[in-house]
């Protein structure tokens, strides 16, 4: 009896350390699986504008410095509402381009006492689209969260808060004569 229990003892501690391995190898194959599935599918992006290129008219950015106002003549023709300067034409694309069909990455309701907090009280840009139409779209931009990398933005009329790359803002905050 004493030989039996000489041998069963270290024969289930045996089990025992194999059942704990067994488990941890499955449990860490799940967590991979699980982080390479989060890899290989991008988070679904929000829309935040949707125009087509073809319905805007007008785009009118203020920024920090001061206001930039393009005029959509014959085709994809831009024109500076001032007339101080004729624009180069990939510019202005680009500048449109990236607010016609802006997406972000997350949103989030909001109420009007919250405005103050997200720099959308008075924000630090605007951009208005104003349509073939006559009817206008305008978003907001506001703090730039720099714990996150990300910049809240608000799209008027709309009690939703937007949250992008601050790769917009670049965008967006620039003079007539960059431009050119």
């Amino acid at each position: 009896m004493k030989t039996l229990r000489k041998i069963l003892l270290p024969c289930c501690v045996l089990l025992g350390l194999l059942i704990v391995a067994y488990t941890l190898l499955v449990v860490w194959d799940i967590r991979k699986q699980a982080a390479a599935d989060l890899a290989a599918e991008p988070a679904e992006r929000i829309q935040v504008m949707a125009v087509s290129a073809g319905d805007i008219a007008e785009i009118i950015v203020h920024n920090s410095h001061g206001s930039l106002h393009f005029i959509r003549g014959d085709g994809d023709n831009w024109a500076d509402a001032s007339a101080a300067c004729h624009p180069a034409q990939n510019k202005v694309i680009r500048l449109v381009n990236s607010v016609r069909s802006l997406t972000a990455e997350s949103a989030f309701p909001v109420e009007e006492t919250d405005l103050n907090a997200y720099g959308l009280e008075q924000p630090s840009m605007t951009v208005k689209l104003i349509l073939t139409d006559g009817t206008e779209q305008e978003l907001q931009v506001g703090n730039i969260n720099r714990s996150i990398g990300r910049v809240y933005l608000m799209k008027t009329g709309e009690p939703m808060i937007y949250i992008h790359g601050t790769s917009l803002i670049q965008e967006l905050d620039k003079e007539l004569g960059d431009f050119e």
